[in-house]
């Protein structure tokens, strides 16, 4: 049996960052992901001489669905700060989401260190946040979940030469 030319990403670590927070462990994450909805549902656009259908299937914009990061708490309250500072209410000028949206990464390391996987997420803001749960006698780690939306998703690897 031959191995692989490109290494599988088994036993990998996987880290976030944005803009001012950095390397945070990741427990987990669910939903990244990418669609381009298809206009008009595929129905008929009109009619031919003949009388047959015309049919067109034209994607739309691209859309992301909010992406849930799980991320082992740390001591500083970064990410529940960003979420507040994303959405804070005001009366005269509204919500503060647009000026606090961040570049963030999901980066991937092998067990020696070396990074073999990076998402880059533009433009990307929490819409929720949850805190850790809490109990006396519980020895789990503490854990925070963010949903993040995001405008535009690149993925960056190795073999791109972009790492």
């Amino acid at each position: 049996m031959v191995a692989p030319e490109k290494e599988y990403l088994v036993a990998t670590h996987y880290y976030f960052s944005a803009e001012g927070i950095e390397d945070r462990a990741i427990l987990a994450v669910s939903n990244i992901n990418a669609a381009s909805p298809i206009a008009s549902k595929n129905e008929p656009i009109g009619a031919k001489k003949s009388g047959m259908h015309v049919r067109q299937a034209t994607p739309t914009r691209q859309t992301f669905q909010n992406m849930k990061v799980k991320l082992v708490m740390n001591q500083d309250n970064a990410i529940q700060k960003w979420y507040r500072d994303c959405n804070k209410q005001h009366t005269s000028t509204g919500n503060t989401w647009k000026e606090n949206r961040k570049l963030c990464w999901i980066a991937g390391f092998t067990q020696d260190g070396s990074e073999v996987v990076r998402y880059e997420l533009v433009n990307t803001y929490p819409v929720s946040y949850v805190g850790p749960m809490f109990g006396a006698a519980s020895g789990e780690m503490a854990v925070e979940t963010v949903d993040l939306q995001f405008e535009e998703m690149n993925t960056i690897g190795r073999e791109l030469g972009d790492l």
